[in-house]
């Protein structure tokens, strides 16, 4: 990327995302005992290549990514971190579109941008997200607390984003948040990678095992199945990037949650105390498939 030095671009993103960057460190407001901080990395040719997407989308997907993590644990978003590898491929008006598109998804969920990083690179384009915020209820919710008998919940359809490629996602941040304080959820984990690849994650953490009996399938992932030849259910337990969140709630705070009109719950089965998964599909039980976007080192 050229045309502006360095500094001259600090002062361009430090107008476009407002008050507090562009000194060597950003300083925060602590306002509970415990913050929240995730973070994720997309890599071009890896997790992207453009186009076909446009670079507005990448800086939003690589927030988003990270901020849906944060409504897996119930938290609230407070403030984010974007440190870019830039390769010189990338023009000025790419890189505006990139960040423009990442402090618009950070604002959208209640989060400001606060700092981070640039660099030159020979290499693809690296984006790195961090984010900090408080939870929503007593303490975060990990992976590690469901207990049988529970009933797991999805928070909407599922292989939404097969035919849209993530251009219109949002991390459930309000979901987290009410599922996390006003329910009690025990276990909670985003389905970036899909309910075959974090089902059994959240199962393993919590030394559990499941019984899935229903599953809402996206009319976008019925779409896909026409496309591709794979069959809906595949598209809906396989396909990543829905980044709805899988929680596990005590019976009686499902009940209660039933009753909420801003959550749209989906009951997809139980938790077992038999750690095998179980898949109940016409009638008959069979092993739930494992899969996913699962990586591979």
């Amino acid at each position: 990327m050229s045309g502006r030095t360095e500094d001259q671009w600090v002062d361009w993103m430090a107008r476009v995302a407002g008050p507090g960057l562009g000194d060597d460190a950003a300083v925060l407001e602590v306002t509970a005992s415990h913050q929240v901080v995730a973070s994720d990395m997309l890599v071009e040719g890896r997790h992207f290549t453009v186009p076909p997407f446009r670079p507005t989308d990448v800086g939003a997907k690589a927030v988003l990514r990270t901020l849906s993590d944060m409504a897996a644990m119930g938290a609230r978003p407070q403030w984010v971190l974007l440190s870019l590898a830039l390769p010189g491929s990338w023009s000025g008006q790419a890189f505006r579109a990139l960040f423009r598109g990442a402090v618009r998804a950070a604002e959208d969920h209640g989060a400001r941008l606060v700092g981070g990083d640039t660099s030159d690179t020979s290499g693809p384009l690296v984006v790195d997200v961090s984010a900090g915020g408080v939870p929503g209820g007593p303490a975060a919710v990990t992976r590690s607390g469901a207990r049988p008998g529970d009933v797991l919940v999805v928070t909407g359809a599922l292989g939404g984003q097969g035919m849209n490629g993530w251009r219109s996602p949002r991390a459930r941040i309000e979901e987290g948040v009410s599922l996390a304080a006003k329910y009690g959820a025990r276990a909670m984990i985003d389905l970036s990678d899909g309910l075959a690849a974090d089902l059994p994650r959240m199962c393993t953490a919590s030394g559990v095992g499941a019984m899935i009996e229903n599953l809402p399938i996206a009319p976008a992932a019925r779409r896909a199945a026409a496309a591709d030849g794979r069959t809906p259910l595949a598209h809906a337990l396989e396909d990543g990037e829905d980044y709805e969140l899988l929680a596990a709630l005590p019976p009686d705070a499902w009940e209660r949650a039933l009753e909420n009109p801003l959550l749209d719950l989906v009951r997809i089965g139980n938790v077992t105390r038999d750690p095998a998964l179980n898949l109940l599909q016409d009638g008959a039980r069979m092993p739930f498939p494992h899969g996913g976007h699962v990586r591979r080192f």
